[in-house]
């Protein structure tokens, strides 16, 4: 049995729905058709063109006042035509202005402009045609209920009702109709990274040995890059900027943005030789100004955060990477300890052994080699001075060249680590040399 409250609920709901039955049977009439713009077949005709007729539109939206003009069959916004544009938008703009069919028509004579919103209305479109004659319309209000909006020639009293997918397409801004790809660089064929903050200049170059890509650090020092970083940090990012906000130079958001004074400098290259220049400026809501292109912009933040990235992230962190099959042999001398490593053979038919003694194949390759060779830098080295090597790693190569690595004191943390150059460019924490010939001794005291 149903409570009064709940007879109570159902006759409210009654209501409800019966208001809105009758608020969309006020504006839609038995004899109009459904709510389909492409049955035109009884809708009030208000506009009707040839598209191609359309040579120029000059619209206000929202107070915002811009004009598209036909220049060599491409659009240009007047007064900025340097700026690009999303042409089949501007040319879909044209096609919805070529022909308008209202839903309904209504006499607005016993009716103040003002009821539909056309006494200051939202938009104002004034066309140009081809014979130099011009017509304007008037966007006015959305119904609340419908989502239908008001809409009327300036020539004529009447008032028109148009169709929702017609009032929010016509209803758009400038910046809708602006490319929002700004990037000129082919980023399937970048060849060149630039990073200059006032901390940092990070510079990357993409080489291609064997049809195999490996980018290549050349600034803070020449290394070998990491790949991996290099995609995930910079390459997957940078890819996808696009612009959130067109800024207009002189405005008080231009002054605001600090690109004049830029945070980092950002230069791209592609193997065409387009290179473009990014001047990245403040950040504001997880957006971040940029200049490029004679033009200031507002992207997402995260498309640029690399620029406050470590450039330490991007390298080869291995101190010695040498192959196994190219070496013969490996010194290590640590104060008063010397350590020799040898591995004679050929063809996987290897006798490894330390200080004389063989050594099994699993264990010299876990204990030793990967103990040698798995040496990690954790900091670039600032200032070094070179002091005697606590410990020293020689190794000789098979072709008779030789890998030199000295650890030297550095702090009461860390050693600076000098390379066969007698350069030094890295740190590392003293505990993982310490390790290192831990693993030695334990391997060299079991034979």
């Amino acid at each position: 049995m149903i409570s009064k409250k709940g007879i109570i609920a159902l006759v409210a709901a009654a209501v409800v729905l019966l208001g809105a039955y009758l608020a969309v049977a006020f504006l839609w009439t038995d004899d109009a058709p459904d709510n389909n713009p492409s049955d035109l077949s009884t809708t009030v005709e208000v506009f009707v063109t040839a598209p191609e007729n359309i040579v120029r539109m000059d619209l206000t939206v929202d107070g915002e006042d811009f004009a598209f003009a036909l220049s060599e069959d491409n659009w240009v916004l007047v007064g900025k035509e340097d700026i690009s544009l999303k042409q089949s938008s501007v040319d879909q703009l044209r096609n919805e202005l070529a022909g308008i069919y209202a839903k309904q028509r209504i006499d607005a004579t016993d009716k103040p402009l003002s009821s539909y919103g056309l006494d200051n209305p939202r938009a104002i479109y004034k066309i140009t045609l081809a014979d130099k004659t011009t017509k304007t319309f008037l966007l006015g209000k959305e119904d609340p209920v419908t989502g239908l909006y008001y809409f009327k020639d300036a020539d004529y009293p009447a008032v028109y009702i148009i169709y929702p997918s017609k009032g929010e397409y016509i209803y758009k801004k400038a910046d809708e109709y602006k490319n929002s790809n700004i990037l000129n660089v082919n980023m399937e064929t970048l060849s060149r990274i630039s990073v200059t903050t006032q901390k940092s200049t990070l510079e990357l170059v993409r080489t291609v040995k064997d049809d195999a890509v490996q980018w290549q650090m050349k600034k803070p020092m020449n290394r070998e890059a990491d790949n991996t970083k290099v995609n995930e940090k910079i390459l997957s990012v940078l890819s996808y900027i696009s612009v959130s906000k067109f800024v207009d130079e002189g405005s008080a958001e231009y002054v605001a943005s600090g690109v004049n004074n830029p945070k980092a400098t950002v230069i791209v290259a592609d193997d065409s030789g387009n290179r473009q220049t990014l001047y990245v400026g403040n950040s504001v809501d997880s957006l971040r100004y940029i200049k490029t292109n004679g033009r200031v912009y507002l992207i997402n933040e995260t498309s640029l955060g690399f620029i406050e990235t470590d450039p330490f992230i991007f390298i080869n962190k291995y101190i010695s990477l040498e192959k196994i099959d190219d070496i013969n042999k490996i010194e290590v001398l640590a104060k008063d300890k010397t350590y020799t490593a040898t591995i004679e053979g050929k063809d996987d038919n290897y006798t490894f052994r330390l200080n004389g003694a063989e050594v099994m194949e699993t264990t010299f390759k876990r204990e030793v080699y990967q103990k040698l060779i798995g040496m990690i830098a954790d900091e670039f080295a600032e200032r070094p001075v070179y002091r005697e090597p606590d410990c020293t790693v020689t190794f000789y190569r098979k072709d008779g060249t030789v890998n030199k690595i000295q650890y030297c004191p550095y702090d009461d943390r860390n050693y600076a680590v000098y390379n066969s150059n007698g350069t030094c460019e890295f740190i590392i924490r003293r505990k993982n040399v310490d390790d290192m010939l831990s693993s030695l001794e334990k391997i060299s005291s079991q034979r």
